[in-house]
């Protein structure tokens, strides 16, 4: 069943929880785009920040397991390879947002899973294309395309973390952060490279 989700819309997001009485919420929306969050605050802030906030308040009545996507902004970039205890300064609109967001469901939530990902790699479906659909799509077509060196990531399958969800919902631990990557200290110009 497909239900349209208005972040924004508190009262949309009561009937739809009220109407579903979910077991488990998983919390995947929003943009993990820097540029776009810079360029866009208050929606990013809507988006991460207040709509995670609402969905994790309204649903924490029927007590569902809750799980929140965040992201490795919430860290500063400068060193990789994070623990989950580590220290966290975002230096990003979208890091601040997430780390807001992970503050709140921690304090609020009764049963939660944080998952930090490092950027994840696969299809897109059709409508919003990957970052792998573009590169792909670029490549064939010989165009041009220019990737930052200087940003270090830990580059992930998708179907991977569609794995390490379908666990945590059957058994998954409770109040918990976890972090979920793949390749490290990788920038995204050696990614394409090594994709090409």
């Amino acid at each position: 069943t497909f239900i349209p989700f208005d972040i924004s819309n508190r009262d949309w997001i009561k009937r739809v929880i009220y109407t579903v009485k979910p077991e488990v919420v998983i919390y995947a929306a929003g943009k993990n785009d820097i540029n776009w969050a810079e360029e866009n605050p208050r929606i990013s802030e809507g988006i991460h920040t207040a709509g995670a906030g609402h969905v994790s308040t309204t649903s924490d009545i029927f007590k569902p397991k809750y799980i929140y996507v965040s992201n490795a902004y919430i860290f500063d970039g400068k060193r990789g390879n994070y623990k989950e205890d580590d220290i966290v300064l975002p230096w990003t609109t979208l890091g601040k947002n997430k780390l807001n967001s992970e503050n709140y469901i921690r304090g609020r939530s009764l049963n939660h899973i944080i998952v930090r990902t490092g950027p994840l790699f696969g299809r897109g479906n059709g409508k919003n294309l990957s970052f792998l659909d573009q590169l792909r799509i670029r490549l064939e077509n010989g165009e041009r395309i220019e990737l930052p060196e200087n940003e270090l990531h830990g580059f992930a399958p998708v179907s991977g973390f569609v794995d390490l969800v379908a666990k945590l919902i059957e058994s998954g631990p409770r109040n918990k952060v976890l972090h979920y990557g793949g390749i490290t200290k990788t920038s995204t110009y050696e990614f394409a490279v090594l994709f090409a």
